[in-house]
């Protein structure tokens, strides 16, 4: 039950943080907010250390600068989605009010694995779990009124949309036709002042689509408006947790 939250948390008691919970503070900072408040997702107690990747993407773009698009592509399993979980949650809960989505190219909600982790990264911080009411399709931020919903690709029109930020997962699975549709018809709301599209994705084998056209984009280089963090070949697997072993394991899959 009541238990001091030091001893239930033995993490949060090593970070030294302050007992009050600073959203001004967090409002500028996104790597101490991921680093104070957000715990793994599929460990029990254990608080997010960033990789140097995560590192160099938050500097860039939520510090230095802050772009209207942000695409990162590496290969399968380097933290992906639990990258755009901290965003979606840093956006959630000390952001501007706004609508935050997630699109999914699965139709079924509970496919969303970002909007799964972001649910256990709130739960396992009584503080975060205090300012939200979950729901099975929606987050809301009880204080602010932002709210965090998933799209599924049977969503077949993006107009009317107030976003703030849209998390686009997996790009490259989104190459239908009205998925194409639904992408370029996408708008973020002007009356933001930070508004985002954050898409991650695996690096595609298609010379068309969606993603191969972000990727030429990128060859013109990171603008003040647009943020390319796409890495292939060998350098696809920036994260310290993808080690030789698991790249051999993979070797020989389709």
């Amino acid at each position: 039950g009541n238990l001091d939250p030091d001893k239930r948390w033995p993490e949060r008691a090593k970070t030294g943080e302050s007992k009050d919970f600073s959203i001004p503070e967090y409002q500028r900072d996104i790597i101490q907010f991921a680093e104070k408040e957000i715990y793994l997702p599929e460990k029990k107690e254990q608080l997010i250390k960033l990789e140097r990747w995560e590192r160099e993407v938050f500097t860039d773009c939520f510090y230095k600068n802050r772009p209207r698009l942000i695409l990162i592509s590496l290969a399968k399993k380097n933290g992906k989605s639990t990258f755009s979980a901290m965003v979606l949650n840093w956006f959630l809960i000390t952001q501007e009010p706004g609508e935050i989505y997630i699109c999914s190219n699965s139709k079924d909600q509970s496919n969303f694995i970002t909007y799964r982790k972001i649910v256990s990264m709130i739960r396992k911080n009584p503080r975060l779990n205090e300012m939200c009411r979950v729901k099975t399709d929606y987050i809301e931020n009880i204080k602010t009124g932002t709210i965090l919903r998933c799209l599924s690709s049977s969503y077949r029109s993006s107009a009317g949309l107030n976003c703030l930020l849209i998390c686009i997962d997996e790009l490259s699975s989104f190459d239908t036709d009205s998925l194409k549709f639904f992408f370029e018809e996408m708008q973020l709301s002007p009356v933001y002042k930070y508004p985002l599209i954050l898409v991650t994705s695996t690096a595609g084998r298609e010379e068309s689509g969606l993603l191969w056209d972000l990727i030429k984009e990128s060859e013109k280089g990171n603008t003040p408006e647009n943020y390319f963090y796409i890495r292939q070949g060998e350098k696809a697997n920036p994260s310290s947790f993808v080690d030789k072993k698991y790249l051999d394991s993979q070797e020989h899959k389709p």
